[in-house]
């Protein structure tokens, strides 16, 4: 079993490393990638929260795999 809290650690520095540099697909992925590990920790709220903040990314991040999972 992994460790929710410091996975979320992790994201939100990725977060705003990517904002930091407008790096929008970094966000993107990170969004998406945040979404699952909620999912897997049954967190399905914020899983589509995350999910949805992924997917309005997409016109600006050019990662069409990453919108395909999100």
């Amino acid at each position: 079993m992994g460790d929710f809290e410091r996975s979320q650690e992790a994201f939100n520095r990725a977060l705003e490393i990517a904002k930091t540099g407008g790096d929008a697909a970094l966000e993107m992925r990170t969004w998406s990638n945040a979404g699952t590990v909620d999912m897997y920790f049954n967190r399905w709220q914020d899983s589509v929260e995350k999910m949805q903040k992924a997917i309005d990314l997409a016109p600006l991040a050019n990662e069409p795999q990453t919108e395909a999972s999100s």
